[in-house]
């Protein structure tokens, strides 16, 4: 699973870190909504954007987002 952020400045999502463990993303995305002390590495309510013009914006964490596995190497 991805932590997913969009920026308020330009509109575009992107991902910072995440993990292959749903537990650990459930208990992030709570941590996260009831402002509680987040464990390393969690993902912020809140973090810089650099947008593609050299911009610098405020993203909003979504949530955490199932990653799409490729069947090419089965």
């Amino acid at each position: 699973m991805k932590s997913v952020y969009k920026c308020r400045l330009c509109g575009e999502k992107h991902c910072e870190g995440g993990t292959s463990n749903m537990r650990i993303a459930l208990s992030a995305v709570i941590a996260a909504t009831l402002n509680k002390e987040p464990e390393p590495n969690a993902p912020t309510i809140l973090t810089v954007h650099i947008c593609k013009d050299g911009s610098y914006g405020i993203s909003d964490f979504l949530g955490m987002q199932m990653e799409v596995r490729s069947d090419e190497n089965i």
